[in-house]
């Protein structure tokens, strides 16, 4: 199984690397993981792994009018057999200051990767969230008509059809995780964590319900959706509503 994961843009999160999808012993010798990021300058430690484009640069594919020509020689160059799609803009206030950038983020990009695994026979999973609903309903489930309620949940929803229609044989995952962040951006549960440590006064949401899934147990999940050739559209979550 070769992965392929692209970074669009220096802010944006990445919540899986290879080490996290436990697919090293899946990928052949000396190959990783595709990880591009948009400003040399903001680069850390381990954040700018090399990547198997094999000269393709994705910050200059993606970051402003998706280069979909560009983005399918990349794909095809690359010999990857699953693309796991994990780059998005979590920002939910930057989303709404910055609609056209979010949506050619999280749809006008979605749309050129998954045509890109079709041409190349490739499997293609886009990892979508539950930001989906107007809470209204508990527990949702994939038959649920969505109602997002802000430019990301808009954004990611679209492209959630544009996997959907782009690829064949697309796998769709909405989900909400928590885990370990990096140095450079902790995670929303490393603040809470961080704060409780410190003592420190955390200011929390009252009329907020997500079913969150430990990054630990999401993994595997998508590791064995793909190895057994799933597609269309999934739930991936907690049983617990928080």
């Amino acid at each position: 199984v070769h992965v392929l994961q692209l970074v669009v843009e220096a802010g944006v999160h990445r919540m899986l690397d290879h080490r996290d999808l436990q697919l090293v012993d899946a990928l052949p010798d000396g190959v990783e993981p595709g990880v591009g990021e948009r400003d040399a300058r903001d680069a850390r430690p381990d954040r700018n792994a090399r990547h198997a484009l094999r000269g393709h640069n994705p910050v200059e594919l993606l970051e402003r009018a998706v280069d979909v020509a560009g983005v399918e020689r990349a794909v095809a160059d690359s010999g990857a057999r699953v693309i796991v799609h994990t780059a998005g803009s979590t920002n939910v206030d930057a989303c709404e200051a910055h609609p056209d950038d979010a949506r050619r983020i999280h749809v006008d990009a979605t749309a050129a990767l998954a045509h890109a695994a079709q041409r190349a026979g490739a499997r293609f999973v886009y990892i979508s969230t539950d930001h989906l609903w107007d809470g209204t309903r508990a527990m949702v489930d994939e038959e649920t008509p969505t109602a997002p309620m802000n430019v990301y949940a808009r954004t990611k929803r679209d492209g959630e059809l544009a996997a959907l229609s782009e690829c064949r044989h697309a796998l769709v995952l909405r989900t909400n995780s928590f885990g370990r962040g990096r140095p450079w951006r902790p995670s929303f549960s490393d603040w809470i964590e961080t704060g409780l440590r410190e003592r420190c006064r955390l200011t929390m949401f009252t009329d907020v319900y997500f079913t969150p899934i430990a990054i630990e147990l999401l993994c595997p999940i998508i590791v064995e959706m793909v190895r057994r050739d799933a597609s269309g559209l999934y739930h991936a979550a907690g049983s617990e509503r928080l």
